[in-house]
């Protein structure tokens, strides 16, 4: 093919070509978004099981132990929240003990509102 004859095919191309703008993306779009739903409506369904109750001395040597070997730990809380269900497990660091509060990761919490904790 020459070279005048691939310039003037490309030529015709663009000439005819109509850009279907933001309509060839819509597919790539749609499958992200369903996926993005789909993992929510799944961490929408999931409902905290309760652990055992354990006692304010065996929470408070277990957080003890943590914060002195800056181990990670899981805390589950007593109260419900507004739809009468268990707040999600939390996990963090413990980070400080002032009273009866105590920061693990970025919450602050009061000792005697956890129902259960466990090093992870």
């Amino acid at each position: 093919m020459s070279s005048e004859n691939f310039d003037k095919k490309v030529e015709d191309f663009f000439k005819n070509y109509h850009d279907r703008g933001m309509v060839k993306w819509a597919g790539f779009y749609l499958s992200d978004h369903v996926l993005k739903m789909h993992k929510k409506s799944k961490a929408d369904a999931y409902v905290e099981i309760k652990k055992v109750e354990m006692s304010l001395n065996e929470i408070s040597k277990i957080l003890l132990k943590a914060y002195a070997e800056s181990r990670v730990v899981e805390v589950q809380l007593y109260f419900l929240n507004q739809e009468g269900e268990l707040p999600k497990r939390f996990k963090g660091r413990v980070l400080g003990v002032d009273g009866d509060k105590v920061m693990v990761g970025k919450e602050i919490i009061d000792i005697n509102d956890i129902n259960h904790v466990e090093v992870v």
